[in-house]
């Protein structure tokens, strides 16, 4: 959807922006291609765009304009979705490995596969190492099933731990997006060295 300014935005049929003009922020249709125009109001009521007619729908306000999340916001709330799945009484933690656009594999933490959730009899507290990290779950449900992840990009709600991170490294993954910072930056310094690292506020 445009945005609301002095400028009109035209759509593909380039709809003619020279018309006279006395009210701005007027929002129009396209009836050919449907596209939003951003055009202002003319002063006869009457506009032509190159034989495509044009009919006021509504006037919209910033408020009322959605505003499209970006795939980096898209993917990020996935794997925030993702992260749900997890049954560690910790800390939730999802993954996805993104390639071309498309989602390849997605991993949370949790135990091995086949092994009891976890517990409050089954945690080992604060330095359980019976759950497998999301990063490394992520990575190896696409090398079960044989999912090529060299120059992709992964996405996780926190940053990787060191341990995570130089398997992230191994795996050919080159862009990391993370939400939170682990309680450790020694992941993120080595990652720093090695790929592109960024950071999305959740």
């Amino acid at each position: 959807m445009p945005n609301v300014g002095t400028r009109p935005i035209l759509c593909s049929n380039r709809v003619n922006d020279d018309a006279p003009c006395d009210v701005k922020g007027v929002f129009w249709w396209c009836n050919s291609c449907r596209k939003g125009v951003e055009e202002m109001k003319p002063k006869s009521g009457r506009m032509s765009a190159r034989g495509v007619n044009l009919r006021k729908e509504k006037q919209v306000s910033m408020s009322d304009v959605r505003v499209r999340p970006t795939r980096d916001e898209m993917f990020m709330e996935m794997a925030r979705l993702v992260a749900q799945r997890s049954t560690c009484l910790r800390k939730q933690v999802g993954a996805m490995i993104v390639k071309d656009s498309r989602t390849v594999s997605i991993g949370y933490n949790g135990p091995p596969a086949g092994q009891q959730h976890c517990t409050e009899e089954t945690c080992l507290g604060s330095g359980c190492d019976r759950s497998i990290h999301a990063e490394m779950n992520v990575i190896a449900f696409a090398a079960k099933h044989g999912v090529a992840i060299e120059g992709a990009t992964m996405y996780c709600t926190m940053s990787p731990c060191v341990n995570c991170a130089k398997v992230i490294i191994n795996s050919g993954i080159s862009r990391l997006v993370y939400g939170e910072e682990y309680r450790s930056s020694a992941g993120l310094l080595l990652l720093d060295e090695a790929l592109l690292v960024e950071k999305i506020n959740l």
